[in-house]
């Protein structure tokens, strides 16, 4: 798996972004690609549960340093590579995917993603991505997806657009719900 672009999302507001979650207190979260856990500490303040996953073990381990540090009790941090197996073992209210979609288009993993979120299942997808255009950081314009590519590829899964959102200068946010929830 190629990995280029990993790090804190530092251009993000996470307290926007978890605002634009609208996250309950009895809801089960996952943050897909949380890197140090940057919006999962976030989240876990609103939250009954969050399941913080990536694939770079030292994100994890610092994760895992935070949660300690700050004692919080509700975040279960989870090393895994989600194109293979999400393993969380029960239904998600939410799932957050913060700058990550360009890294799977670009692996030609997001479809394996989307399939393992449905199994788990996942009633809402929030997907944060880079708007297309030339910055001095993140992705290659190459793979990243236009707001309407994005919903294309979501529509397979049976997920439709639900809120559509700007999320400053350099990204938008769009969640998704499942029309036919399982």
């Amino acid at each position: 798996m190629v990995h280029r672009h990993a790090g804190k999302k530092s251009h993000l507001n996470k307290k926007k972004v978890v605002s634009s979650l609208n996250l309950k207190k009895e809801d089960v979260f996952l943050d897909l690609g949380c890197s140090d856990g940057y919006i999962s500490v976030e989240a876990s303040k609103y939250c009954r549960k969050v399941f913080a996953l990536d694939y770079h073990k030292e994100s994890i381990e610092k994760l895992k340093k935070t949660i300690k540090e700050k004692k919080i009790p509700n975040i279960i941090p989870v090393h895994a590579d989600a194109s293979k197996k999400i393993p969380v073992d029960q239904k998600l209210d939410i799932a957050l995917l913060s700058n990550v979609i360009h890294g799977f288009v670009e692996n030609n993993e997001f479809d394996h993603v989307i399939k393992n979120l449905v199994k788990i299942p996942c009633k809402k997808i929030y997907a944060v991505e880079f708007k297309k255009g030339f910055f001095n950081f993140g992705p290659p314009d190459e793979v990243k997806l236009s707001s309407l590519e994005l919903e294309t590829v979501f529509k397979k899964y049976g997920f439709l657009p639900e809120i559509k959102e700007n999320m400053g200068k350099y990204h938008y946010g769009i969640m998704f719900s499942q029309k036919n929830e399982p």
